[in-house]
């Protein structure tokens, strides 16, 4: 430890506070995922939301809590409706499987219920809203 060179010592701060930055940015980045609000809300409420059945269907604890957590996502949700489903037979996007007079009841019924003039994919919320 003889050969210690005293301005050696400034490069660690250095070296800790560029790693803190890397990690404090990959943290945003993560952050603005919603691809496990998105896979909740597809396993959790899909059955409640589908198109293939006109009535409208009080969806169950799980589907609330799959909303309620996806809500403060919704933009991001929104956006990533018009991904291709992954499932077979079925080759269209989640857009395509769901019907948004039952998806706005679920909303509705969960407390969270989409704002007038929302707009999400290519649904638009009516001004007023259903109740």
């Amino acid at each position: 430890m003889t050969n210690f060179n005293v301005k050696s010592i400034w490069l660690l701060p250095i070296l800790a506070i560029c790693v803190l930055s890397l990690c404090h940015d990959h943290k945003m980045v993560v952050a603005e995922d919603c691809e496990e609000e998105l896979r909740g809300l597809n396993i959790e409420c899909m059955y409640y939301m589908n198109k293939d059945d006109p009535s409208l269907l009080n969806p169950n604890g799980r589907c609330c809590k799959a909303i309620t957590d996806a809500y403060p996502k919704l933009g991001c949700v929104c956006k990533n409706l018009s991904r291709k489903v992954v499932f077979p037979p079925y080759a269209g996007t989640y857009a395509d499987l769901i019907s948004w007079r039952r998806v706005m009841h679920c909303f509705s019924y969960c407390w969270r219920p989409l704002p007038a003039d929302y707009k999400c994919n290519r649904f638009t919320v009516p001004n007023p809203p259903p109740k």
